[in-house]
């Protein structure tokens, strides 16, 4: 690969990490060809982007993007031997679902986890994945608190609609005694 090549490549991933609010840093080694693009085709169903690269030049393309992780683990442990980067625009838990969805599907181990930039957070190591896949995107959160408010809203309905029967008959019993 030359130099040209290496410069679009690092560019490419640059411009990925940048537009992404989470980029999971995965090794697939293992999976056939086949395998390889049946992951490939459920990650485009769920709008999430896979490239494979070298680590050298997803490092140079994290720096260049300006997330520089000072990790030691994460240089050491992630940036080492195959990796592929699936990238997504949502945050939530959509990247790492695609992982637990593929190793079920296949009843394999792979691929792993082996290093996640979510939202800022680093996460590194694939005991992350089940805690990464139960997060929920912003949609999914504002989502729930407008159903707890409907919720509760109807709650205080229903008690002051009780209440009200029953003050009104205590005023009904007042009157008949009064």
């Amino acid at each position: 690969m030359n130099k040209n090549e290496k410069k679009l490549i690092i560019d490419e991933l640059t411009g990925k990490f940048s537009s992404s609010s989470s980029s999971y840093i995965i090794n697939a080694s293992g999976l056939s060809v086949e395998e390889v693009n049946e992951f490939r085709k459920l990650c485009f169903s769920k709008d999430i982007s896979y490239k494979v690269a070298k680590n050298t030049l997803i490092s140079l393309a994290l720096e260049k993007a300006g997330k520089v992780v000072d990790d030691a683990s994460f240089n050491c442990l992630v940036l080492k031997g195959f990796s592929g980067v699936l990238f997504c625009n949502v945050v939530g838990g959509g990247p790492a679902s695609i992982i637990k969805d593929f190793r079920k599907l296949k009843g394999v181990g792979v691929p792993l986890l082996k290093g996640a930039l979510v939202d800022g957070d680093v996460f590194v190591g694939d005991e992350y994945l089940d805690m990464l896949s139960n997060l929920k995107s912003k949609e999914e959160l504002i989502a729930n608190v407008i159903s707890s408010l409907l919720s509760s809203g109807k709650s205080v309905f229903t008690i002051l609609l009780s209440s009200k029967k029953k003050l009104g008959n205590l005023i009904e019993a007042l009157l008949v005694r009064g």
